[in-house]
């Protein structure tokens, strides 16, 4: 009877490194797409030429700042982090956020792939002498897979090299190169046979549901938050992989992002995953303001402020915001539809001012046009810190554009 061979060859191992995700880059194209540009979500400028110059709504004269009352009195980590937290060490954190049971889940999904697959396939020929993996045999693999990113190699299997020129011992002295790979190349988080045709997430759900829900029950946020967009690096094949020249990361896989302003912790976030990120829409919203509303649904009616760039901000959105007594603030793109049309020219430093009953509309020219959108700031103008070199004169700027400064970059944090 033949007997299982013990080890990867190089050769094999190569090829599970560069396959082990290949039932998940089948579904691939070579388009990039930026987020600036994005084709489901863009809202059109044919906008600005079907408004009318003048929206009796909009008015001038005094405006006075909505007051939020803030009802969260216990902002910060909540109860469950701090009974679970036993000290500051990293394994601690990180066991926060993966747990036994999530754990679980991967071992499981990760030994039912061996058995669909490899047990009754060519594949097994390829793979030496398998064993169930166990949750404390996970926990040493993840964090193998971690410390390679503290020292870079050409590719995976030098990792294991005995070459002293290269040679980097605790890979060995942690997992044997053949049980890596083995583990690698059947590693799962979701059951293949019960995944649906338009769920392009499916393989990874079970951590991303695990995640948001740890992220949303760990910590309680201050007033301020901001929703804007983040990046996880990526530069493999993936149908809704993005480009976003302006990120520390170009490329990768976008992320909605819902973060606290004080500190910088994630609260929730969403997948982008191309045009099937179009079920989030609402009737009542764009997408735009669907994702804002998705993201935010825990927090509404409890007085929290929101800070949002132009991809999102828009009259109609920040009026359903109001009525669930939560502020919003923002940079808008001036052919927004509601959105009003200043006729002035503006010299730097000055601004022209427009509101309803509930939102403060701004122009302000600094070195060029910036317009605003608010319903929690006044139009006063307050100094930041600087003088005009030539006339010596202290430079202002709006206050709701000072605010957005200071809470816009939460994260990039």
């Amino acid at each position: 009877m033949a007997t299982r061979r013990s080890r990867f060859s190089d050769e094999e191992a190569d090829e599970i490194s560069e396959n082990s995700g290949s039932e998940f880059e089948a579904e691939t194209d070579s388009t990039y797409y930026s987020s600036g540009a994005d084709s489901d979500f863009d809202e059109t400028s044919s906008q600005s030429s079907s408004r009318s110059t003048h929206d009796e709504s909009w008015r001038i004269g005094n405006f006075r700042r909505n007051k939020r009352t803030f009802m969260f009195t216990n902002s910060g980590c909540t109860s469950i982090v701090l009974h679970k937290l036993k000290g500051d060490a990293s394994m601690d954190f990180f066991n926060l956020f993966f747990d036994e049971n999530l754990m679980g889940t991967i071992v499981d999904q990760t030994n039912l792939y061996y058995y669909q697959t490899g047990k009754a396939s060519s594949k097994v020929a390829k793979t030496p002498s398998w064993f169930d993996t166990t949750i404390d045999e996970m926990y040493v693999f993840l964090a193998t897979t971690m410390l390679m990113s503290f020292t870079k190699k050409n590719k995976l299997l030098s990792y294991w090299s005995t070459d002293r020129l290269i040679m980097t011992p605790i890979f060995n002295e942690l997992f044997p190169r053949h049980r890596y790979f083995a583990i690698l190349q059947y590693l799962h988080f979701n059951n293949n046979t019960e995944q649906p045709d338009d769920d392009r997430l499916y393989k990874v759900n079970s951590v991303l549901r695990n995640l948001n829900e740890k992220f949303s029950n760990s910590f309680y946020p201050y007033q301020n938050i901001c929703i804007n967009e983040g990046m996880i690096a990526f530069k493999g094949r993936l149908k809704f992989k993005q480009y976003i020249p302006l990120k520390g990361n170009r490329f990768g896989i976008k992320l909605f992002l819902i973060c606290d302003c004080s500190t910088g912790f994630i609260l929730n976030f969403i997948v982008y995953t191309g045009s099937a990120s179009e079920r989030v829409r609402t009737s009542e919203l764009d997408i735009p303001g669907s994702i804002v509303m998705l993201l935010l649904e825990k927090y509404l009616d409890k007085g929290p402020i929101i800070y949002v760039d132009n991809w999102y901000s828009s009259p109609k959105l920040f009026q359903v915001l109001y009525e669930r007594s939560t502020g919003a603030c923002g940079t808008i793109r001036k052919n927004r539809s509601g959105f009003p049309v200043f006729q002035e020219e503006l010299q730097q430093g000055e601004q022209s001012v427009l509101h309803t009953a509930n939102m403060l509309a701004l122009k302000w020219h600094d070195k060029r046009d910036v317009y605003m959108l608010s319903s929690v700031h006044d139009p006063s103008m307050v100094s930041t810190g600087k003088r005009n070199a030539l006339t010596g004169e202290e430079i202002l700027k709006p206050l709701c554009v000072k605010e957005y400064n200071q809470n816009k970059g939460a994260v990039d944090k």
